[in-house]
């Protein structure tokens, strides 16, 4: 079932706005995979260009970073057909943007879920559509599906093959747009788009924000794939990058990255419970301006005062080496937090340790920043770095 939930003052400011020509097209946008990563940011600089926005979410979603925004929701899942159908009916969008990315252990929501999509969007009249894709569909797009333990990145690129593919058959006016590896910096304005598929490199999820709103009243850009990425973050294509580095084992090494991923998501989630188990018993977290925070309770404080889900708080993070040595790593960076409520803009250098667990798991171990004048650049932040 879908439910439809408007938020008084600031749903009818979103329709001021609309009304007093700051939205050109007749109706919001509708946006799915809008509550965390390039998605959020998306709807987050939609809304400060006064264009009215719908965002479709879970039943289990948080939309606390939404709120504030002056959204309206959607409530289904993007997986039934129907659920989706129902998003569309009696409301008349402008455009959708598809942002959809799958959890961990979840079935992948970029082919089923975007065809969904596609399919109800055409049913309603809706022509404009913007898919999320990513830096690497262009190439052995005839793939067969690959089995079910494969890596997770296999699964991925698989089904956004499949959604891209899906999208280009569909008669709507289609732009697809691959990201190349994201980051949590602060936007910076250089952005290369280019229907060039042979290039790599890195990219913010705050720039590919607003080259999605750029997008999406551009008739140059309908029926064109284009690749993403920052200009002054570009690497020859077909060699791995030397920025992040990283040694050890492969299979450890995207364990690794996958559990800081889920601690990502649930941070910026205020999930305090997720964070904790993310952590080993023993871990300890050093960080400037108080005391030695240590085991779980350690964690739960410093979270809980820092991350719950009525925070303003935001973090960036660019990781500069991640190296594996049997069952301990570690990996180094850079940061930024910002808290505006709390007028805090700090950059630093981190410290992160990992010990693998009994059951192969890998846990957070010593958490260690220090702060640095040279840390990421609060200039132009935004967003939650999710």
């Amino acid at each position: 079932m879908v439910t439809i939930r408007k938020l008084g003052i600031a749903w009818l400011t979103a329709c001021f706005l609309a009304a007093s020509g700051a939205w050109a097209a007749e109706g919001p946008v509708l946006v799915f995979g809008g509550t965390a990563g390039i998605g959020l940011q998306t709807v987050r600089v939609l809304r400060e260009r006064g264009i009215p926005v719908t965002v479709f979410v879970r039943p289990t979603s948080d939309r606390k970073p939404l709120e504030p925004l002056g959204v309206s929701f959607v409530v289904g899942d993007v997986l039934h057909a129907k659920d989706v159908a129902a998003a569309f009916e009696g409301r008349k969008f402008a455009a959708v943007i598809s942002s959809l990315g799958g959890r961990f252990g979840e079935p992948r929501p970029e082919h089923i879920g975007n065809a969904n999509i596609n399919n109800a969007a055409k049913a309603a009249g809706v022509k404009r559509v913007i898919q999320i894709s990513a830096i690497g569909t262009s190439r052995n797009r005839d793939r067969a599906q690959p089995p079910a333990d494969a890596h997770w990145s296999e699964q991925m690129t698989y089904a956004k093959i499949q959604g891209e593919k899906h999208l280009m058959a569909s008669g709507l006016d289609w732009t697809i747009l691959r990201p190349g590896l994201l980051q949590d910096d602060p936007p910076t304005g250089n952005s290369w788009l280019t229907e060039q598929t042979d290039i790599a490199g890195s990219i913010s999820r705050a720039d590919v924000a607003l080259v999605i709103a750029d997008l999406l009243d551009d008739a140059k850009a309908v029926g064109k794939a284009y690749s993403v990425i920052d200009k002054n973050k570009q690497r020859p294509f077909g060699v791995p990058p030397r920025e992040p580095f990283f040694e050890g084992p492969q299979a450890e090494i995207d364990a690794v990255l996958n559990m800081m991923e889920q601690w990502r998501v649930a941070r910026t989630a205020g999930d305090v419970d997720r964070v904790v188990a993310l952590h080993h018993p023993d871990v300890r977290i050093m960080t400037r301006g108080r005391a030695l925070l240590e085991g779980h309770a350690g964690v739960r404080t410093f979270y809980a005062e820092n991350y719950s889900k009525d925070s303003a708080r935001q973090q960036y993070g660019a990781l500069h080496e991640l190296r594996v040595f049997g069952p301990v790593a570690f990996m180094t960076g850079r940061f930024l937090v910002t808290d505006p409520g709390r007028n805090v803009e700090d950059p630093g250098y981190y410290l992160i340790v990992l010990r693998r667990s009994a059951n192969g798991a890998w846990l957070i171990y010593r958490d260690i920043d220090t702060p640095s004048p040279d840390g990421l650049n609060v200039k132009g932040a935004s967003g939650s770095g999710s």
